[in-house]
């Protein structure tokens, strides 16, 4: 799920997982029900579609 909102928002997956744990840590229950609707709500993609993916002929 933090890989598909930082695609959707743009930003780096990283900045997202780490917002994530410091909001489980603060807040869960309200963390994870936007967890929740976030995974609903975002339409699910294969890994090909997404930047996510290392490309392995560069190696």
């Amino acid at each position: 799920m933090c890989s598909g909102l930082a695609n959707f928002l743009g930003i780096p997956a990283f900045w997202i997982r780490i917002f994530a744990i410091i909001a489980l840590i603060i807040e869960p229950i309200p963390t994870l029900i936007g967890y929740g609707i976030a995974f609903w709500a975002l339409e699910d993609k294969s890994p090909e579609e997404t930047d996510q993916v290392i490309d392995q002929n560069q190696e």
